[in-house]
């Protein structure tokens, strides 16, 4: 498993394509409704007058989603990791005998983690980052506010294990939504 997938709701979506830009992420596609149907747009495609539904980011083996939001403040919805179809069948199932919550599905899936915060299960071999996309960059620490940080911090290890669970620290955060409090992506 790797830890790879950031998703924010941002109320300003271009502002922090262009904060991730500066920092080194390349915009690799936009995806946006055009009457009912969605649609994806290349990075130099206009929207013309398309409704923007998600920027997705990318550098090295980190993946950044934008999704606009009504709200002021900078939301995780959820964080994300790739596992083998073997492993993202064995959470599934880890998940159903905690009585999680959980939206299966073979190429991702979602298990609830805290109210406001899920655990994304992507299908490895959908994002096969090598060893030089992580040498490039990779997660190696999430620290998320969230409601019930201890309970989100269990459910994590017991989920996909401590190899993973010990990059991702929770401490009390607001009620009705999760935050990135803080990152740390390393390269070699």
């Amino acid at each position: 498993m790797l830890l790879f997938h950031v998703h924010f709701e941002v109320s300003d979506v271009r502002a922090v394509e262009a904060e991730l830009e500066r920092e080194g992420f390349e915009l690799r596609a936009r995806f946006a409704y055009v009457g009912r149907e969605a649609r994806r747009f290349e990075p130099d495609e206009p929207l013309d007058g398309a409704r923007l539904r998600l920027s997705e980011l990318e550098q090295g083996a980190v993946n950044v989603v934008l999704m606009p939001s009504r709200f002021p403040e900078r939301r995780l919805g959820h964080f994300g990791v790739t596992a083998e179809p073997d492993e993202h069948a064995a959470v599934l199932e880890r998940a159903a005998e905690l009585g999680l919550r959980s939206k299966p599905h073979e190429v991702r899936s979602f298990v609830e983690l805290d109210r406001q915060l899920q655990l994304e299960v992507s299908d490895a071999r959908r994002y096969s980052y090598g060893e030089e996309q992580r040498t490039a960059l990779r997660i190696e620490r999430l620290e998320i506010a969230c409601a019930n940080p201890n309970e989100a911090g269990a459910r994590l290890g017991r989920l996909v294990g401590t190899e993973i669970a010990e990059h991702v620290q929770f401490r009390p955060g607001p009620e009705r939504f999760a935050q990135l409090s803080d990152w740390t992506l390393a390269h070699d």
